[in-house]
């Protein structure tokens, strides 16, 4: 008898909750530190693809005074343990946006950036490759509105005063020179993401020039420059790096100079443009069939959400292409950001997609969303005015309902299910899974028009990591750090777990599932539902 278990040795562990996904393309993706491995579970010893994270050139946001770092909103800043990328959130598109009716994989690394992969069609290898930068184009959208900054009527004159300033600061081809970390009270290491930069005024003269790379990516390592100062301004300034850029960002300050005249702002306003563009969690929504008013052609998209620090969610749209090209060029367009929606006041932590059918020609898209605060909240989007939208504009997304419970844990996954054969006018069930290891199930009534929470308890001793709801939502998987998955499912109104057995050959014996590993990150259910897949760190006896 064939043994029901089969396991893949990954380079390293996972590290983050939700680390595993299965495409419609029947691949399986593993987030693990600096590495996304793409396996084939029909041959799980066979060849694989990846990607491996590099670090990105940091975004010009903006620059802060000195005397504003120990400001306790950019404590956070300073505060940060890794050094080196990390994948920390992925998620398949459906089968059709990748060349040779592939599957995309949007990536979001712990340092906030999006970015979307292809397979190597054309490369001869077996690392995916790049096709859109979503962290980029949402920092050129930012750009572009001045970080939603001139709403205000005070921050007009403060912008303008600041970028004055910087520009007699950081135009007249002078600047100044760097102070070590030891002067500041840290020791010496690894300049991080993070890592700030804080110039002098009492240096020797240096043409600001060659500076320009280090003024804007003062990460890099190419070459050693040394910053001294030519002119004493009025204001002390640092340079604080929040976020990763494009790869091309260190060509572009070459080759432009105006790009050293970073703006002068607040340390609030820093704390806030890092927060919008600090990505957490991406997931892309179910394909969604429109028909072309003009050509009468009926055309596929489907949306990817990204949920970020700052509470808010961007909105993506993809189309599916029309049709497959063996022209390399023509691999597919980037994302349209069709609007930003603030979904919470604190982190986004958690997202999940679902779209439910009201009638034979009518459906609309399910949004779930989980925060850092405990608070869930259920969107409901109009497929056909998301059809309209080919820009940034006003969403057609409406609050459905928000889970209220006397918890304040941070939510860390959730799932949404719609049943195909709707029972007692059920519309929708939701699980919540949280870092205190309990798991709630809740439905909605449509007749009631109101969410009920069908049970609670805690089902986990730790961090629940994984959540999926299989066979139409009769049952729910979960697992958790505390090195255990289950399987519920829900009777009268109780979660009722049901034992989830595995052969191990070489075990030889009948083994419960929580004990393969030390720590799960996260599962996954095929796309026929028949099996399922965890992602765990090693067992070490």
């Amino acid at each position: 008898m064939a043994p029901h278990y089969q396991a893949a040795t990954l380079i390293t562990s996972p590290s983050y909750p939700n680390s595993i996904t299965w495409s419609s393309e029947n691949l399986v993706a593993v987030a693990s530190g600096h590495i996304v491995t793409i396996l084939n579970p029909a041959t799980i010893e066979g060849p694989r693809g990846f990607i491996l994270l590099r670090s990105r050139d940091p975004f010009p946001i903006g620059v802060v005074k000195r005397e504003d770092l120990l400001e306790p909103c950019l404590v956070p800043t300073f505060l940060v343990r890794d050094t080196e990328p990390c994948a920390r959130s992925i998620s398949w598109s459906r089968q059709g946006f990748a060349p040779n009716s592939g599957c995309l994989l949007a990536v979001c690394t712990f340092d906030g950036h999006v970015n979307l992969y292809r397979p190597p069609i054309w490369e001869f290898c077996d690392e995916w490759v790049e096709v859109a930068d979503v962290s980029k184009l949402l920092f050129n959208y930012y750009k572009s509105i001045n970080f939603g900054e001139d709403d205000s009527p005070d921050s007009i004159p403060q912008e303008k005063a600041n970028s004055e300033q910087t520009h007699a600061m950081g135009c007249t081809g002078e600047s100044q020179g760097p102070l070590s970390c030891s002067d500041l009270g840290r020791r010496k290491r690894k300049p991080s993401r993070f890592e700030s930069y804080v110039y002098d005024e009492d240096e020797g003269d240096v043409d600001a020039s060659k500076d320009a790379d280090f003024w804007l990516n003062p990460c890099c390592k190419s070459k050693k420059i040394s910053m001294k100062t030519i002119v004493k301004p009025v204001h002390t300034t640092a340079i604080v790096n929040g976020l990763g850029g494009s790869q091309d960002t260190k060509a572009a300050v070459s080759c432009n100079k105006e790009n050293t005249c970073l703006p002068l702002i607040t340390a609030e306003q820093y704390a806030c443009r890092n927060a919008i563009l600090s990505s957490l969690v991406v997931a892309w929504s179910p394909i969604v069939p429109s028909r072309d008013t003009t050509s009468h052609l009926l055309r596929n998209w489907c949306i990817l959400v990204v949920g970020s620090k700052s509470g808010d969610v961007s909105f993506w749209k993809i189309c599916k292409p029309e049709y497959y090209t063996i022209d390399v060029c023509m691999v597919t367009r980037d994302p349209i950001l069709i609007g930003v929606l603030k979904a919470h006041n604190s982190w986004v932590s958690a997202i999940s997609w679902e779209v439910s059918f009201a009638d034979s020609s009518k459906s609309s898209l399910l949004l779930a969303t989980g925060c850092s605060d405990g608070s869930v909240k259920i969107w409901s989007g109009n497929t056909e005015g998301l059809n309209q939208c080919t820009y940034v504009k006003e969403l057609p997304f409406s609050l459905l309902a928000e889970v209220t419970t006397n918890s304040s844990a941070p939510v860390s996954s959730v799932s949404l299910s719609v049943p195909a054969q709707r029972q007692h006018g059920v519309s929708f069930n939701l699980a919540i899974g949280r870092v205190s290891g309990s798991l709630e199930t809740w439905m909605w009534d449509p007749c009631r028009n109101k969410i009920e929470n069908t049970s609670a308890c805690y089902a986990h001793d730790q961090v629940v990591t994984g959540l999926s709801w299989g066979l139409d939502g009769h049952c729910l998987y979960s697992c958790s750090q505390d090195n255990s998955a289950h399987c519920w499912i829900i009777e009268k109104q109780k979660l009722e777990e049901i034992p989830v057995h595995t052969n191990f050959q070489e075990l030889k014996e009948l083994t419960d599932l929580s004990e393969v590993s030390d720590q799960c990150f996260g599962l996954s259910i095929a796309p026929g539902q028949l099996m399922i897949v965890v992602a765990h760190a090693p067992l070490y006896r």
